[in-house]
C-alpha cells in the first residue's frame, strides 16, 4: 500500500490479502460478549467529581446486556429499520450504548459534534432525516434543553414533540445528569435516558432477534457529517462492513494484542472516535478507556 511512483496522485489498492469481516456491529457484539464474557470492555474512572457515577467497568458480557436493553427501548419507540436516529453529546456511557443499540435495531445512527449550536445543529437534524435525538440538557455553557425547546413543540407525553423546523423529529430524550429540577417538573419535558430503555421490558427478545437477523454488512449503521469547509456539511452513509472493516485495519495496522487497552483520546462524535476506537476495540475484544471531554472539540 502507498503512493504511485509515476506520478498520479492516488492511493494503490491494499494487497496484504488480508480477509475483509462480513457481519455486523451488532453480531460482533454478541461474538465478543460469548468468547470473551469477562474481560473489559469500556472503563471509565477517576472521575471523583461525578460521586461514583462514572466508576463503570462493564465486562463484554455487560456491555452486550446494556445494548441490548438499549435496542429494544429504541424499538420500543416503533423505529423502524433504517430510521435515522441522532446523539449530541460529549464522551458519556450512554454513546456508546447508543452506537451498539441501534446498530442491533437496524437503525442510523447520525453523530454530532457536541460543541454546534442553534442553526448548525438545526441544519443536521433536518438535513438528516433525524426521527429521535438524544442529547445532553447542558454541555458547557450551551444550554442545549433550552435549543432543542425553541426548535420543537411538545407532544402529549414526555418525549414526543412535533414541528415545521423539524418535520421529521418525533422524539427527544436527554442522556447524562439531567438539571437540577426537572425530574420533579410538571409538563412536558424530553424523557430520560433510563425510561427510553425501561419502555423496552414492552419488546420480546425475539422481536430484537427478528430485527438484528434482518441486518446485513452491506446495510447503513452510521452517518457522519463532514466539516463544511466548502459549504455546508454533507451526511457520509457509512455501512456495517465499512466501519467494521476500517476499525479492523487500524487494529491490525497498529498490531495490538487483543489485551490492549486504549485510551481514548478523542471525541466519539469524531471519526477516529466512533470507527477507530469503538469499533476497533470491539473487533480486537480490547479495553476502552474514555476522556469524558476535551480542551477542544
Amino acid at each position: 500500500m502507498g503512493i504511485t511512483n509515476d506520478g498520479l496522485s492516488y492511493w494503490q489498492a491494499d494487497t496484504a490479502d488480508e480477509p475483509l469481516l462480513e457481519t455486523t456491529i451488532g453480531d460482533l457484539l454478541d461474538r465478543q460478549a460469548h468468547t470473551f464474557p469477562d474481560r473489559e470492555a469500556v472503563v471509565y474512572s477517576c472521575y471523583p467529581e461525578f460521586g461514583g457515577a462514572l466508576d463503570i467497568r462493564w465486562t463484554y458480557q455487560q456491555y452486550r446486556e446494556r445494548a441490548h436493553a438499549v435496542a429494544k427501548g429504541l424499538l420500543s419507540l416503533g423505529l423502524n429499520k433504517g430510521d435515522h436516529i441522532a446523539v449530541w453529546a460529549a464522551n458519556i456511557p450512554e454513546w456508546l450504548l447508543i452506537q451498539m443499540g441501534a446498530a442491533k435495531a437496524g437503525l442510523v445512527l447520525v453523530t454530532i459534534n457536541p460543541l454546534l449550536r442553534g442553526a448548525e445543529i438545526e441544519y443536521i437534524l433536518r438535513q438528516g432525516d433525524i426521527r429521535a435525538l438524544f442529547f445532553m440538557a447542558n454541555i458547557r455553557d450551551h444550554d442545549c434543553l433550552a435549543t432543542i425547546r425553541s426548535m420543537t413543540i411538545p407532544g402529549e407525553k414526555n418525549g414526543v414533540v412535533s414541528g415545521e423546523r423539524l418535520p421529521m423529529l418525533r422524539y427527544v430524550s436527554l442522556v447524562g445528569a439531567p438539571p437540577v429540577g426537572l425530574p420533579g417538573q410538571k409538563g412536558w419535558r424530553p424523557t430520560f435516558f433510563a425510561e427510553m430503555v425501561a419502555g423496552g421490558a414492552r419488546v420480546s427478545d425475539d422481536a430484537l432477534r427478528e430485527r438484528q437477523a434482518s441486518i446485513a454488512p452491506f446495510d447503513p449503521a452510521m452517518m457522519l457529517y463532514t466539516s463544511g469547509t466548502t459549504g455546508f456539511p454533507k451526511g457520509a452513509l457509512l455501512t456495517h462492513r465499512s466501519l467494521l472493516n476500517d476499525g479492523a485495519f487500524f487494529i491490525n495496522r497498529m498490531k495490538l494484542e487483543t489485551t490492549f487497552r486504549a485510551c481514548e483520546l478523542v471525541p466519539f462524535f469524531h471519526f477516529f472516535g466512533c470507527m477507530g476506537y469503538n469499533l476497533g476495540s470491539l473487533y480486537a475484544a480490547g479495553t476502552l478507556h474514555p476522556l469524558l471531554a476535551f480542551g477542544v472539540l
